[in-house]
C-alpha cells in the first residue's frame, strides 16, 4: 500500500466517523454520540501522526518542544472532550480518555519504534 493511499484511507474513515458522530447527535443517541466521537478522534489524531510521519516530522516532538498552534489545536480537542462528556454528565468517559492518552504519549514518546519488527 502506498504512502498517499494510506493517508486518504485514514481522512476517509475520519471523515465518515464525523458523519456516523452527527447522526448519533441529531438522533439523540448519548452513548453511541460519544463512542463515535472517540472514534473520530482516534482516527483524526492517527491521520495527523501519518502525516508528520510521512513528512519527516516527529509529533511528539513537536508537542514537547510547545508549539504553540499545535498544542492549543490539541487542548481545544481535549476541553471540547471535556465538555461534551460533561455535559452528558460521563466524567468516566473523559478520565479514560485522558487516561489513554497519557498511555499513549508514553509509549509514543519511549517507543517509537516498538511495532517495527
Amino acid at each position: 500500500m502506498t504512502l498517499p493511499l494510506v493517508g486518504a484511507i485514514l481522512a476517509l474513515s475520519s471523515i465518515l466517523a464525523s458523519l456516523f458522530s452527527l447522526s448519533n447527535f441529531l438522533r439523540k443517541k448519548e452513548n453511541f454520540f460519544l463512542l463515535s466521537y472517540f472514534l473520530f478522534l482516534f482516527l483524526h489524531f492517527l491521520s495527523i501522526e501519518w502525516t508528520f510521519w510521512t513528512s519527516g516530522y516527529n509529533l511528539f516532538v513537536i508537542l514537547s518542544s510547545l508549539n504553540f498552534p499545535v498544542c492549543s489545536y490539541f487542548a481545544g480537542w481535549l476541553l471540547f472532550t471535556i465538555f461534551l462528556c460533561e455535559k452528558f454528565k460521563r466524567r468516566k468517559y473523559w478520565i479514560a480518555f485522558l487516561l489513554i492518552l497519557v498511555i499513549g504519549w508514553i509509549i509514543g514518546v519511549n517507543c517509537m519504534n516498538c511495532l517495527v519488527l
